[in-house]
């Protein structure tokens, strides 16, 4: 199958998932980054792959964005099987260490993934047309 015809089912897939047993849906977390290049301060979401650039733009890093002490992570797209893991804290979470969370576990799936594959991935700098 074309790779591009995969990832346009598993986000279709993604987007049509029954989520009802996760529990109650509580708010949407923005993820937003000051857009330097802009002259009217728009915004943009960060890189979850490789936030190290746009975290100094994240908008209010430091915002206590959960106020509860444990929470789960589920990483779904674009993966055939979800991804789940528990983070605690004291305090909540603020985006920022939400965001190294979520970067920590994505640099885990794709460094399994990649040691598991048979077919290793080309780096972005050496791919040809």
């Amino acid at each position: 199958m074309d790779p591009a015809e995969m990832g346009r089912q598993r986000e279709q897939a993604s987007a049509e998932r029954n989520n009802d047993n996760l529990g109650s849906f509580i708010d949407v977390i923005d993820f937003n980054v000051y857009n330097a290049d802009s002259e009217d301060g728009d915004t943009s979401s960060i890189s979850i792959a490789n936030p190290e650039k746009d975290l100094p733009h994240l908008q209010n890093p430091e915002e206590t964005v959960i106020s509860q002490h444990s929470v789960t992570i589920i990483i779904d797209y674009p993966l055939t099987n979800e991804y789940k893991f528990d983070l605690s804290s004291d305090t909540g979470f603020t985006r920022v260490h939400l965001l190294n969370e979520i970067n920590k576990a994505y640099r885990k799936i794709y460094a399994e993934e990649e040691a598991s594959a048979t077919i290793k991935t080309i780096p972005i700098e050496k791919r040809k047309n």
